[in-house]
């Protein structure tokens, strides 16, 4: 809640990413790198839609800290609206049905994780 809070206005918001020192791609951690992709999996993560060189680029960018780096996708996100790639399901013949991406616009919308 706190981590919210203090991130809850513009301001605020540019201020935490202006205090993230960036490092070269190749000084990222393999480890933070993989988890970043493997969000990817999970329904209505901000990381769909990432490709895997955003992701270093982000991660590389925000000073090999991941918090940094969502933030940094974050705010790509606001500009094109959050991707979300549902889950491929299985019909009533066993064939796999793969479901469309949609883009939902970001502004104004909020989640609150309990």
């Amino acid at each position: 809640k706190r981590a919210r809070s203090r991130l809850a206005s513009k301001e605020k918001l540019e201020g935490e990413l202006a205090q993230l020192e960036t490092v070269k791609p190749e000084a990222v951690d393999a480890t933070k790198l993989r988890y970043l992709c493997f969000r990817r999996n999970t329904y209505g993560d901000l990381c769909q839609g990432f490709e895997d060189d955003e992701l270093l680029a982000a991660l590389a960018q925000a000073g090999n800290n991941a918090p940094g780096a969502m933030l940094i996708l974050k705010r790509r996100r606001q500009q094109t609206g959050q991707l979300y790639q549902p889950p491929s399901f299985l019909d009533d013949v066993g064939s796999v049905q793969r479901s469309s991406p949609f883009y939902m616009n970001t502004s104004g919308r909020a989640t609150v994780w309990v």
